[in-house]
């Protein structure tokens, strides 16, 4: 598990997954029952406020996997198999240029990306939602509506779900 946090001072900080990992499995050895399952996923979801994201791909290791973009919350969940594997910080688009809801697949995914509509903007781990340029990639996330309909995430997230994605992957903004 990688964790990307922010201290006091407003620095980036990364605490490994050595760390983490115990606690991780003393979690899974308690998880006995369906009310633990959920304290876990809450916990993986927002397990403190400062958080940037949070990846445990290990939760599930295979099978299809779903992103679930909530653009009230501006946040994005990936579940693989129905289990929480991931969960971050998103910008969606600004008012006037909103993400459209809906369920997509990924259209095309290219590591490095710039926007022929937008000014050559850069847009790195970039995968396409739909023909008319929405799409997931790393960017600046203020965690408020501030794209022109894309979905930005955190640099090191949006490179783990580049990773882990394929055309198969079902994208569902809501």
């Amino acid at each position: 598990m990688l964790r990307v946090l922010r201290n006091e001072r407003g620095s980036w900080v990364v605490l490994t997954a050595v760390v983490l990992m115990t606690v991780y499995v003393m979690h899974i050895d308690v998880r006995a029952d369906s009310s633990t399952a959920v304290s876990l996923d809450y916990e993986l979801r927002r397990p403190d406020v400062a958080q940037l994201f949070v990846w445990s791909p290990h939760r599930a290791a295979s099978g299809p996997l779903t992103l679930r973009i909530d653009t009230s919350a501006q946040e994005a969940t990936a579940y693989r198999n129905g289990t929480m594997i991931g969960w971050s910080i998103a910008s969606t688009g600004r008012r006037g240029k909103e993400t459209p809801a809906g369920t997509y697949s990924i259209l095309d995914k290219r590591e490095w990306h710039r926007s022929v509509r937008y000014g050559d903007a850069p847009m790195p781990y970039m995968q396409r939602l739909t023909d008319d340029g929405i799409a997931i990639h790393g960017g600046l996330v203020p965690n408020y509506p501030a794209s022109r309909g894309c979905i930005r995430l955190p640099m090191e997230f949006a490179k783990l779900i580049f990773a882990a994605t394929d055309a198969r992957t079902r994208v569902i903004v809501f």
